[in-house]
C-alpha cells in the first residue's frame, strides 16, 4: 500500500521513461503513458478511500506471451472483500472509517422510523378490528343503576349495528338482481330481434318454425317489460330507502351519542381509580393537602355522574327510536320485495303460458289438418274405389268432408297420416280413412244418387 500511496503522489515531471526492452515490441510509449496515467487516477485518494485495489504491473519473466502481458496491464479486478481500514494509509483510513459510520447511521435511522410506521399501522388496524365503537365492560364504576344503563346501551348500539349491516346486505342482494334483470334485457331484447327476423324473412317451405319464432319474440319483449319494471320496483321500494336510511342522520347521531357515553364511562373509572389512590394517601399521611385533593376529585366525581345520567338518558332514547324505526322500515321494505318478486314470477308464468297454449295449438292444428296435395301430382297418384262410412264424421273446416254412416264414398286417395280425399253427395274433401271400408258392387243410385 505504501507503493500505491507514493505512485498516486509522484509529481508528474519525476516519472521515469518507461523501458521499451521490458515491455512488449506492440507497446509504444504512448500507450505506456497511458497506462501510468491511467493509474495514477484510479490510485487517487477517494478510489482508495473506496477500496478498490488493482493489479500490479507483471514482469516480463512472469508474463506467459506478449499477449496476456497487454492483457493484465493495470486492470481493475472484481470487487473482493472490503480490507481492514488499519493496513491504509492514516488519512485514508479516517476517510473510510468515517463513511462506514456514516452510511450505519443512516440505515439505522430509516430502520427505526421504518419500525415506527409498522407500529402505527398495527395498532390502527388492531384497533379497527378489535372495538366495535362501544366498550364492552361489566365493571360497576358508579352503582347499579349506571351499569344497567350501560348494559341497555350496549345491546341497542349492537341491534341497530347488526340492523344496519343487515340493510346494507339486502341492498347489495337488490343491486345484484337489478344488474342480472339488466343483463337479461340486453339479452333477451337482442334475442326477441332474431326471432322476430327470422319469422319475416323466413323462406322455408313450412312456416311452423317462422311463425312459433314470431309468437316467441313477442312474448319475450313482455317479458323484458316486466323486468324493467321490476328493476324500477327494486330501485325506488328497497336499494334507495333502505341505503338512505342506513347512512342516515338519525342513526349516526344516536350512535354518536353512545359513544359519547361510553368515553365518559372510561373517564369515570379513571376518576374511580384516582380517587381510591387519593383515600390511599389521606390514610396514610392525613395531611390537608392529601384531604383538598381528594375532595376536589370527589366534587369532580359528582358532577361527571350527573352528566353522565343525562347523556345516558338521552342516548337510550335516541338508539331505541332508531331501533324501532330501523326494525319496522326494514320489514316492510323485504315483505315488499318478496312481494314484487313472486308478481313478477307470476307475470312472467302467465306470459309463457300465452305463448305456450298459442304454439301448441298451431302444432294440433298442423297435425290435424288434412294434407295439401299438388293438383299436378293428385292425377298421377289417383286411384279411386267405393267405401262405405261406418263412423259419422263432421267436418269443422271446408277442406273437410262430413259423413254419416251408410254413406257411399269415391275415395281418390289416401294419405300416409291416415286421411283420405274423397266425394259424397256431389261434396269434396278430407275425412279419417278409418271412418269408412272399401266396398265391391255397390248400385250406381247409391253412390250418385238421382236428382
Amino acid at each position: 500500500m505504501k507503493i500505491c500511496w507514493l505512485v498516486a503522489n509522484w509529481p508528474p515531471g519525476l516519472w521515469p521513461r518507461p523501458n521499451s526492452s521490458l515491455l512488449p515490441q506492440s507497446v509504444s510509449l504512448a500507450s505506456s503513458r497511458r497506462a501510468l496515467s491511467r493509474a495514477r487516477c484510479l490510485l487517487s485518494p477517494r478510489l482508495v478511500a473506496r477500496r478498490l485495489p488493482l493489479r500490479r504491473l507483471r514482469s516480463p519473466s512472469s508474463a506467459a506471451s506478449p499477449a496476456a502481458t497487454r492483457a493484465n496491464l493495470f486492470l481493475p479486478r472484481p470487487p473482493s472483500p472490503s480490507p481492514d481500514p488499519r493496513f491504509l494509509p492514516s488519512p485514508f483510513r479516517i476517510v473510510a472509517g468515517r463513511e462506514r459510520e456514516g452510511g450505519m447511521d443512516v440505515l439505522r435511522k430509516q430502520a427505526s422510523k421504518f419500525k415506527e410506521q409498522v407500529a402505527k399501522q398495527q395498532q390502527a388496524v388492531i384497533k379497527q378490528f378489535s372495538t366495535t365503537g362501544y366498550e364492552h365492560s361489566d365493571a360497576v364504576v358508579i352503582d347499579e343503576v349506571e351499569l344497567q344503563r350501560h348494559q341497555q346501551l350496549e345491546k341497542l348500539y349492537t341491534s341497530t349495528r347488526s340492523g344496519r349491516d343487515f340493510q346494507k346486505d339486502i341492498v347489495r342482494a337488490a343491486e345484484g338482481l337489478v344488474s342480472i334483470g339488466i343483463r337479461h334485457v340486453e339479452v333477451g331484447t337482442k334475442f326477441s330481434e332474431d326471432c322476430y327476423r327470422y319469422g319475416g324473412e323466413s323462406s322455408a317451405s313450412d312456416e311452423a318454425l317462422a311463425k312459433a319464432a314470431s309468437l316467441y319474440g313477442g312474448a319475450l319483449r313482455n317479458v323484458e317489460k316486466e323486468y324493467e319494471d321490476f328493476n324500477r320496483i327494486l330501485s325506488a321500494q328497497t336499494i334507495d330507502p333502505l341505503r338512505a336510511m342506513a347512512a342516515g342522520a338519525p342513526l349516526e347521531d344516536a350512535r354518536g351519542l353512545a359513544q359519547r357515553y361510553s368515553r365518559m364511562r372510561h373517564e369515570a373509572e379513571i376518576l374511580s381509580a384516582e380517587i381510591a389512590r387519593r383515600k390511599q394517601r389521606v390514610r396514610e399521611a392525613p395531611l390537608a393537602e392529601h384531604t383538598t385533593k381528594l375532595q376536589q376529585s370527589e366534587s369532580k366525581m359528582i358532577e361527571h355522574k350527573a352528566s353522565m345520567a343525562v347523556l345516558g338518558k338521552e342516548a337510550a332514547a335516541a338508539l331505541a327510536a332508531v331501533e324501532s324505526q330501523q326494525q319496522r322500515i326494514t320489514l316492510q321494505r323485504l315483505v315488499g320485495m318478496v312481494e314484487a318478486e313472486k308478481l313478477f314470477h307470476l307475470r312472467l308464468a302467465a306470459i309463457l303460458d300465452d305463448v305456450e297454449a298459442e304454439m301448441s295449438s298451431e302444432k294440433q292444428k298442423r297435425e290435424s289438418a288434412p294434407p295439401t296435395i299438388p293438383s299436378h301430382k293428385r292425377a298421377e297418384k289417383a286411384q279411386y274405389f267405393l267405401a262405405e262410412a261406418v263412423h259419422n264424421f263432421n267436418g269443422t273446416t271446408e277442406k273437410e268432408l262430413s259423413l254419416i254412416v251408410g254413406d257411399y264414398v269415391v275415395v281418390r286417395q289416401i294419405a300416409p297420416n291416415g286421411w283420405a280425399e274423397g266425394e259424397c253427395r256431389g261434396k269434396a274433401g278430407w275425412f279419417p280413412a278409418a271412418y269408412v271400408e272399401r266396398r265391391e258392387n255397390i248400385p250406381p243410385n247409391k253412390v250418385f244418387p238421382q236428382a
